[in-house]
């Protein structure tokens, strides 16, 4: 099912496109990568058997299968993106894993038409930075969602407390410029830094209670693995790989070398910085 009017058309055309199928091609190493978080979120929107619930961003449906789980038979989970190549393996995924209380839906969440009925609770891992207007978005949200329904969310802290990101970037710039700087606030995945910002999004767009939860815990880069297989992830991104060209074995050295005394045994292992925020609807 498709509800495919966007509000933000560059993230559509961006998570659309190659870097959509990039992230489905590559969705084992990013769910490892980021399952904890998958976890805080589902916990902060606190889904509870025969719930509805709605999963913003919900990508190859990580977060989906787990809220699956908690609503039990007679609840229902509806994940929504508008990555039409993570949606495909996120249906995969539920075939795969014979799960019948889940749908996907190919729409954004800031524009998207009323579901058939009210949400008892929204979650979302690293999904509602990217939207055009945050405050018409998370209104719409509301919307759809009964009184006194519960939100959950998991955003990144500053890009400046988020080392994963930027080590990176830096070790291969001399084969591949950094891009020009965005503002804080533009959509991205670091437009939630500013949590007095994200605070007065929520009051405005009709949400209460609202609790902010650091986390501080450590990521291991594409998940556990050897240094070779987490080098080959970080250059199999698409908006890495399509501007590499014949200069990838270069990066792939530039890389290894700022990343190797970060093995641990288990993984390439970064500092982390993420806010686990709780609201109701007003």
């Amino acid at each position: 099912m498709t509800a495919n009017s966007y509000a933000n058309q560059e993230q559509a055309e961006f998570w659309g496109g190659a870097r959509g199928r990039s992230w489905a091609d590559a969705t084992d190493r990013y769910d490892a990568q980021l399952e904890r978080y998958a976890l805080l979120a589902v916990s902060a929107a606190a889904p509870l058997p025969g719930d509805t619930v709605l999963d913003i961003g919900c990508g190859t449906g990580a977060t989906t299968f787990e809220c699956a789980a908690a609503v039990g038979p007679t609840g229902h989970v509806i994940g929504v993106d508008i990555s039409r190549p993570m949606l495909e393996r996120a249906e995969a995924n539920r075939a795969s894993r014979k799960v019948t209380n889940v749908r996907f839906l190919e729409a954004d969440a800031q524009v998207m038409p009323p579901l058939e009925r009210l949400v008892d609770a929204v979650v979302s891992r690293f999904g509602v930075m990217f939207f055009a207007d945050p405050t018409a978005a998370f209104a719409n949200i509301a919307s759809m969602t009964r009184d006194r329904g519960r939100l959950g969310f998991v955003c990144w802290g500053p890009v400046s407390e988020n080392e994963w990101m930027i080590i990176p970037a830096l070790a291969i710039e001399p084969v591949l410029p950094l891009p020009p700087a965005t503002a804080p606030d533009a959509p991205g995945p670091f437009a939630f830094g500013d949590q007095d910002r994200v605070e007065r999004i929520l009051l405005d767009a009709g949400w209460d209670e609202i609790t902010f939860e650091k986390v501080n815990d450590p990521l291991y880069l594409g998940g556990p693995g050897s240094l070779d297989e987490v080098v080959a992830f970080v250059l199999g991104s698409s908006s890495v790989a399509l501007q590499l060209g014949d200069r990838r074995v270069e990066a792939a050295e530039l890389l290894r070398k700022a990343l190797a005394p970060r093995h641990d045994g288990v993984g390439v292992k970064f500092h982390a910085n993420a806010h686990v925020v709780r609201a109701v609807r007003r």
